[in-house]
């Protein structure tokens, strides 16, 4: 299975501590700025390094450093974010939808 197969199998959730991991590079400081428990965001990047077959950091301290792969991979899991994200992606949002809504609003139901 390649990466990209991978990171398909990653939650929304996983890639939010992610992120915000690698612009903290401090589990606690993560957790603080999401509202979670420093363990849990241990255990979550864990579990995504498990699914992704890679290590992501490199732990020292109370610090933690993304490695190479985490770089490079960031990108990739970033644009997973932005695509999970976008209101395109969702079944709901197709066309014929969105005009449904559009004719339902104007029409006050």
């Amino acid at each position: 299975m390649d990466i990209y197969s991978r990171i398909a199998e990653i939650s929304i959730g996983q890639i939010v501590v992610f992120l915000k991991c690698m612009e903290l590079e401090n589990y606690s400081k993560a957790a603080e700025a999401l509202n979670y428990t420093p363990s849990m965001v241990s255990k979550t990047t864990r579990k995504m390094e498990e699914k992704l077959g890679l290590v992501l950091f490199v732990r020292h301290g109370g610090r933690v450093r993304p490695t190479g792969a985490a770089r490079l991979e960031s990108w990739n899991i970033a644009a997973a974010h932005k695509a999970l994200r976008s209101p395109s992606s969702s079944p709901s949002a197709s066309p014929s939808a969105k005009a449904c809504r559009h004719t339902r609003a104007q029409w006050g139901r």
